[in-house]
């Protein structure tokens, strides 16, 4: 006959079951940030420090809003991304100047330059109601576009 005590509902197993989980979930939890790391999606951002705003007047209370800015991906190799457009959202009446064309392969740093005319311009580039950069991108040997918002 065999020792009640050894089987599954004795309290060795009941403490090696416990143990064995603890050591499972504790290496999950160490294993998985590090797995999506390798798996992290391409961050493209604006190098910071880069943004300059400028108001050149037209005719009337109208204005030119130019924004300079540049662009980077510091966790993709160089030339890994592709901005195939770059838009900023005007909160006030006005549009995109005809000169707007933003794309270009990210190698160091992508420069990047927008121009909007503004119906009314106001005092100083500061003073621009507008929403987000939003940069369009998309990744090497990938055809879907991505897309990014900085605020500025």
């Amino acid at each position: 006959m065999s020792d009640p005590s050894v089987g599954t509902s004795s309290n060795i197993a009941k403490f090696a079951a416990i143990g064995f989980a603890v050591v499972v979930l504790g290496g999950v939890a160490i294993a998985f940030p590090k797995l999506m790391e390798l798996f992290e999606r391409e961050k493209v951002e604006v190098v910071e420090g880069s943004v300059t705003e400028t108001l050149e007047p037209l005719d009337g209370n109208a204005c030119i809003w130019t924004v300079s800015f540049a662009i980077h991906s510091p966790n993709r190799p160089e030339g890994h991304i592709w901005v195939l457009d770059a838009n900023i959202d005007l909160g006030q009446p006005g549009h995109e100047a005809s000169t707007n064309h933003v794309d270009g392969r990210v190698w160091e740093f992508l420069e990047a330059e927008l121009a909007y005319e503004l119906d009314e311009c106001p005092p100083t580039p500061d003073d621009v109601d507008h929403g987000k950069l939003e940069i369009i991108y998309r990744k090497k040997n990938q055809r879907s576009p991505n897309t990014s918002r900085h605020g500025f």
